[in-house]
């Protein structure tokens, strides 16, 4: 088993790209990150672009940048049991201590699962927890139902920088229905703004407006490229709008702008313990795919 180090981004997408579209949806993460390298390379104090390899054989690919941006992502792998340890030592030999370890860690249930029993058996780390269990959906122009009736109440809107104090709330107000208070999951109203900034100047947040008060009562955003289509995320409906179908409007309706614009698919990922959001997905046509966890690391004092 091999580990190949690319020495420029270019490299990685022409030799990576073949392997990582072969699971497209669960590799999202992945092409969604070289994307932002590549849009801004000098918000990354360390860029470390990787493969692993068994004759001549791609079995995963991984990207970790360090400094003020520390961040990991891995992609669907190949003979896991081998090539997750091999890839998690290469990993830890980029960190002089174990605090200095990100907190947490995104990929399907197995693959996390064998990381971080590494870093535990190696003790890297005291222990993990498993802070949520997502569901990866993908559907199709085959699988798409359309939208739903309160589709007639609405409009799909684009949104601008006129409505970014309502879309700070909203986010705000996902991130703690997703993550809690968990304050190592949460992020700042400074990281929040960022984010809102980058995804308006991309023209990715879309919410649902009624026809006749112009309320908006619903969000939904373009979260991540891939080469044949795009993720959704950040689908939030506030509390005093619930149960009148704007989330499944709002998600339907740019599910439907992404087929017309020449998508061929659309992914996201649901919580297992939220049955509404589940529902609403699997109502417009996507189709379970496979289970993701997020792992938080719990360090030694």
């Amino acid at each position: 088993m091999k580990l190949f180090k690319f020495s420029s981004l270019k490299e990685f997408q022409k030799q990576i790209y073949p392997f990582l579209i072969q699971n497209e949806a669960e590799n999202s993460f992945v092409f969604d990150f070289a994307q932002k390298i590549e849009k801004l390379p000098n918000s990354f104090e360390e860029i470390n672009l990787w493969s692993i390899s068994e004759d001549s054989k791609i079995l995963a690919a991984s990207i970790l940048t360090l400094g003020k941006e520390k961040k990991f992502v891995i992609s669907k792998t190949e003979n896991n049991k081998k090539t997750i340890p091999f890839l998690a030592k290469e990993f830890l030999s980029h960190f002089k201590e174990e605090k200095e370890i990100p907190n947490c860690l995104f990929s399907n249930s197995e693959d996390t699962t064998i990381f971080s029993e590494y870093l535990m058996k190696t003790k890297k780390i005291k222990d993990f927890e498993i802070k949520m269990k997502m569901q990866l959906y993908t559907l199709t122009k085959d699988t798409f139902n359309g939208c739903n009736e309160s589709n007639k109440k609405g409009r799909l809107l684009l949104a601008s920088f006129d409505q970014f104090d309502i879309l700070l709330e909203f986010w705000k107000q996902f991130n703690i229905d997703t993550f809690g208070n968990d304050p190592k999951l949460l992020g700042t109203d400074e990281s929040y703004k960022m984010r809102i900034e980058s995804f308006l100047k991309d023209d990715s947040i879309f919410l649902w407006k009624l026809i006749e008060t112009n309320e908006i009562v619903s969000m939904c955003v373009k979260t991540g490229y891939t080469p044949n289509g795009f993720r959704i995320g950040i689908v939030y409906t506030p509390l005093n709008h619930r149960k009148n179908g704007y989330g499944t409007s709002v998600t339907g309706n740019l599910c439907q702008k992404i087929f017309d614009d020449g998508g061929s698919y659309c992914c996201l990922f649901a919580d297992c313990v939220n049955p509404t959001s589940n529902k609403i997905y699997k109502s417009i046509g996507f189709q379970e795919k496979s289970l993701n966890e997020i792992h938080r690391f719990i360090h030694f004092e």
